[in-house]
C-alpha cells in the first residue's frame, strides 16, 4: 500500500494530518504517524482480515495494561470501536486501527548486544507469559502457521530448498517428530505474545545499558504451548552470534526467573526453537516464489539459516543439560543417581593402574600452583615430561595423580582455543583424573564393559590412543574413558567384551599419546553427546557446574573409601588436599 494511499485512510477515519513512514510487517500494512499532537502507529488490515480478531488484540492489551510492568500499545477508539471499516477503491473491505506510539528503540538499532540486554529480553518474555496466565479467547484457538507446535504443517514447504538446505530441514523435522511431537499434550498451554523478535521488542538506555520497555504488535497472538513463548525469543536472541547458545542461556534464566520452567518443558526447548526457526526458513523460501517483492518476508531467513547450522552443531541432550544447568538445576538428570550408586559399589571397581604398591604424590598442575613453575616448564613437551619426572624423583614417588576439575595453564593454547561474543577464551577446566607413570605401564578396565569407541589420533594436544567403555546398569548406562594410550592398545573392536580387571591397553610414551607426559587421562561421562571415539577432555573453567555434572568424579574408582578421601580434605582437588602420602587411604 502506498503512503498516499494510507494518509487518506488516516484522515478519512480519524480526522487527522501527518506525516507517514512505512514499517515493516507480514499481518498489516503499518505506517508511524507524526501528527502535530502526538505520534501513533497506523495499521491497516490486508483484505480478508477477520475483524472479530481485533477484538481478541483490544481484550489482550487490556487484560495485560494493568498487569505487567511493560510499555504495550493503547488503541484510539472511536464510538468506542477500535477499528474502523473502510472500502478502497477496488472495492475491497479493510479495517484501520490507531495506536499510541509506543517509544523505545527497535533491537536492530543497537549494536552490540550485551549480556544484559539478552537478560532483559528473557525478562520480557517471562512478564508476558506470567502477565497471560488466566487470559483466553476463543480467537486465541487458531491453526497458525508461525505456531512451533504445528511445525509439520510447514513440511510440505520444503518443495522450495536448496538440496543442502532440504538435509538440514530435514533433520530438525525429524527431531521434532520423534522427540518433541509426542511431549507436547503434557506441556502447560496458554494465549502467547508469540512473535518477540528484535522489531516488536523496545529498549532504553538506562545507566549506560539498554532494557527492554516495551513490546508492541500483538498481531501473532494465539492459544499454544506456554515454552513456545520462550522458544520463540531464543530464536530470535541466537540469531547473528557468534556463540549462539551463550545468549540464549542469559535469556532462559532470566525469563525462568520472572517466570519458572517446568522439567519437562526444557526437554523440547532445543527442538522448538529449531522448529520457529524452521518455520521460518520455509516460509521465506516460498515467499520467494510468490512474493518477491516484499524484502520484509525475507529478512530473518539468511541469519535463521545460519543458526540452524550452528543450532545443529549443538546435541539436543547437551542443550537440554546446559537449559537445566543455567536455572539451577542439575545439569544431567542421571548425576545424582550414579554418585549414589557409585558410593555404594565403590569397592567392587577395579583401579585403572594398579598404584596400591606405590607411593603416590598429588600433582598439582593447577592455575596458581607453588610447583609448576613458569611456563617453559610446561609449553614445550620435552621440558614437561622433563619436569614431571623430576617434580616425583625429588618426592621419591612412583606415581603422580590428580586433576580432576583442575584450571590448567597448558591448555592455553590455539588447540584449545574458542571465540564466543565477547572474544577469545580457552578451555582449561580438565575433566578427567590423570595418573601419571611410565610409558607401557599395563592399564585395566576398572568394570565389566563393552568397547564402545577406539581411537588413535597423536596430534599434540590430543588423546594419542584413546578406549572408551561402556557399562550398562540396571537403571541407566555410563561410560569410561581411557585417553593417552599406546598406538598397540588400539587393537579393539566395537562390540568386543572387556571383563573387570583384564588389561587391555598401556599407557602411550611422547611420541604416540599427543606429545603429553605418559600418563593416563581417565574420565567418566553420563552421555556421549553422539561422539564415538572422543570426547572433549578439557572444558571452559565457567562452565564447571554443567561438566562436573556430566563427568563425574572418578576419585572413587582409585580410592573406594570416601569417609578416608574426606578425612584427608579431598573436595575435588588433590592439591589443596593434605599431604599425606595417598597410598597409604
Amino acid at each position: 500500500m502506498i503512503l498516499q494511499e494510507a494518509k487518506h485512510i488516516l484522515k478519512e477515519c480519524f480526522g487527522i494530518d501527518g506525516e507517514l513512514k512505512s514499517l515493516q510487517g507480514e499481518v498489516d500494512y503499518n505506517f508511524r504517524v507524526k501528527a502535530e499532537d502526538k505520534t501513533y502507529t497506523l495499521k491497516i488490515s490486508r483484505p480478508g482480515f477477520e475483524p472479530e480478531f481485533q477484538d481478541f488484540q483490544v481484550a489482550m492489551l487490556d487484560h495485560l495494561s494493568t498487569r505487567i510492568q511493560l510499555d504495550i500499545p493503547s488503541i484510539y477508539k472511536i464510538n468506542n470501536k477500535s477499528s474502523v471499516e473502510y472500502s478502497l477503491a477496488s472495492g475491497e473491505v479493510v479495517y484501520v486501527r490507531l495506536h499510541d506510539w509506543v517509544e523505545g528503540e527497535v533491537l536492530t538499532s543497537i549494536s552490540p548486544w550485551s549480556k544484559g540486554l539478552f537478560e532483559s529480553w528473557g525478562r520480557a518474555a517471562g512478564i508476558l507469559s506470567k502477565g497471560l496466565v488466566g487470559f483466553d479467547h476463543s480467537k486465541a484457538h487458531r491453526d497458525y502457521k508461525w505456531d512451533p507446535s504445528r511445525l509439520l504443517q510447514s513440511k510440505i514447504l520444503v518443495q522450495y530448498l536448496e538440496p543442502e538446505d532440504y538435509k538440514l530441514a530435514m533433520y530438525f523435522f525429524d527431531h521434532f517428530e520423534e522427540h518433541v511431537l509426542p511431549k507436547l499434550p503434557n506441556l502447560r498451554k496458554s494465549i502467547n505474545h508469540n512473535d518477540l523478535h528484535e522489531l516488536n521488542v523496545l529498549a532504553s538506555n538506562a545507566d549506560y545499558e539498554y532494557e527492554i520497555t516495551g513490546v508492541i504488535d500483538f498481531g501473532d497472538a494465539l492459544y499454544t504451548e506456554t515454552i513456545n513463548e520462550l522458544a520463540i525469543t531464543c530464536a530470535y536472541a541466537g540469531m547473528n552470534q557468534i556463540d549462539p547458545m551463550s545468549s540464549i542461556l542469559n535469556v532462559v534464566k532470566s525469563y525462568h526467573e520472572v517466570f519458572p520452567i517446568h522439567d519437562n518443558e526444557l526437554e523440547v526447548l532445543y527442538g522448538l526453537v529449531a522448529a520457529r526457526l524452521l518455520i521460518s526458513v520455509c516460509a521465506a523460501a516460498e515467499n520467494a516464489i510468490h512474493e518477491p517483492e516484499n524484502p520484509y518476508l525475507q529478512i530473518s531467513a539468511k541469519p535463521a539459516w545460519t543458526l540452524l547450522k550452528q543450532w545443529k552443531d549443538i546435541h539436543p541432550n547437551l542443550a537440554h543439560y546446559r537449559f537445566r544447568n543455567c536455572i539451577g538445576l542439575e545439569a544431567h538428570p542421571n548425576s545424582k543417581t550414579f554418585i549414589q550408586w557409585l558410593d555404594k559399589n565403590a569397592t567392587r571397581l577395579v583401579a585403572p593402574i594398579d598404584i596400591s604398591e606405590d607411593r603416590v604424590e598429588c600433582l598439582d598442575l593447577s592455575i596458581g600452583s607453588q610447583s609448576l613453575g613458569n611456563f617453559i616448564n610446561y609449553s614445550d613437551p620435552s621440558n614437561f615430561h622433563k619436569w614431571v619426572q623430576r617434580y616425583l624423583e625429588d618426592r621419591d614417588a612412583h606415581v603422580g595423580i590428580g586433576g580432576y576439575l583442575e584450571n590448567r595453564p597448558i591448555y592455553l593454547s590455539p588447540n584449545f582455543q574458542f571465540e564466543n561474543n565477547s572474544g577469545k577464551q580457552w578451555r582449561t577446566l580438565h575433566l578427567g583424573l590423570d595418573v601419571w607413570k611410565e610409558s607401557t605401564t599395563e592399564v585395566r578396565a576398572a568394570l565389566d564393559g563393552v568397547v564402545y569407541g577406539v581411537g588413535f589420533n597423536p596430534t599434540p594436544g590430543d588423546y594419542g590412543g584413546v578406549i572408551i567403555l561402556k557399562h550398562e546398569l540396571d537403571n541407566f548406562n555410563f561410560f569410561t574413558l581411557y585417553g593417552h594410550l599406546s598406538e598397540s592398545s588400539s587393537k579393539w573392536n566395537r562390540g568386543d567384551v572387556i571383563r573387570r580387571g583384564e588389561v587391555f591397553a598401556t599407557l602411550g610414551d611422547i611420541n604416540e599419546n599427543g606429545t603429553w607426559p605418559p600418563h593416563l587421562h581417565f574420565q567418566i561421562i553420563l552421555d556421549m553427546l553422539g561422539e564415538i571415539e572422543d570426547f572433549i577432555g578439557v572444558a571452559f573453567a565457567k562452565e564447571k557446574s554443567l561438566w562436573s555434572s556430566i563427568c563425574p568424579d572418578p576419585i572413587r574408582f582409585f580410592y573406594p573409601n570416601s569417609k578416608h578421601v574426606e578425612r584427608f580434605g579431598y573436595d575435588g582437588n588433590f592439591a589443596k588436599a593434605k599431604k599425606t602420602s595417598w597410598s597409604k587411604l
